[in-house]
């Protein structure tokens, strides 16, 4: 009705009183593309994690024409002001990379003055990141963007509960992610390693309190 992702959300931030700011990545609508390890492709979010073959990388394409997708406004001017960018927790090739593969918001990231923390899935996917280590989720952020932007990792080494995951509710989560500190460390970034794990209702979740309080210690660091 808007006739725009970025007015409607605006719409709805004022009408719901969000506090900050709530930026689409793009005003226009972007089809998702996932390039495999075997030279096949899939297209769209829900095609892509169907064969459970390794992704080599992911791109957007606009969904109505063929122009280059572009940032939605005050999108690149709000990263480059940050103290701090936050990535994750959530799907590494279906959530947070076609965000940064817009080459907008690539570049605005990795030319950021404020600290680039990632929050390290506690789980890995199916179809996504199966086998992974933490490390590999940070290398393949760097590998899509030919940088190795991200500065600092938080990472939970809290061991869920053999059997606590509700199969049935869960079924994308396969197993823990396993920990390779020396190679993030190798991939420049400081790694924060704690409990921030969070069991609810046969679910694997980060502590959003804990996950909070580490952010802001981390900021206020670097500010003072």
């Amino acid at each position: 009705m808007r006739g725009s992702t970025y007015e409607a959300i605006q719409l709805l931030s004022k009408m719901m009183h969000v506090d900050g700011h709530i930026y689409p990545s793009s005003e226009r609508p972007l089809t998702l593309h996932a390039v495999f390890k075997d030279g096949s492709t899939a297209v769209g979010e829900s095609n892509i994690a169907v064969d459970r073959k390794t992704i080599d990388h992911v791109f957007v394409t606009n969904t109505h024409d063929d122009e280059q997708p572009k940032a939605a406004r005050k999108v690149v001017k709000a990263i480059e002001e940050a103290d701090m960018i936050v990535l994750g927790p959530g799907s590494m090739f279906t959530s947070i990379l076609p965000n940064l593969v817009i080459s907008e918001i690539g570049d605005a990231i990795m030319n950021a003055t404020g600290e680039v923390v990632y929050i390290c899935n506690i789980m890995t996917q199916k179809g996504e990141t199966e086998h992974f280590t933490d490390a590999d989720h940070v290398c393949v952020l760097h590998e899509h963007l030919k940088h190795k932007f991200v500065d600092t990792v938080l990472v939970n080494t809290e061991k869920v509960p053999e059997g606590y995951m509700d199969p049935d509710i869960y079924d994308e989560y396969l197993v823990q992610v396993e920990h390779d500190f020396q190679t993030l460390r190798d991939e420049g970034c400081r790694v924060i390693s704690t409990d921030f794990l969070k069991l609810r209702d046969g679910g694997v979740f980060h502590d959003g309190d804990k996950v909070v309080d580490e952010l802001f210690r981390i900021v206020f660091g670097a500010r003072y």
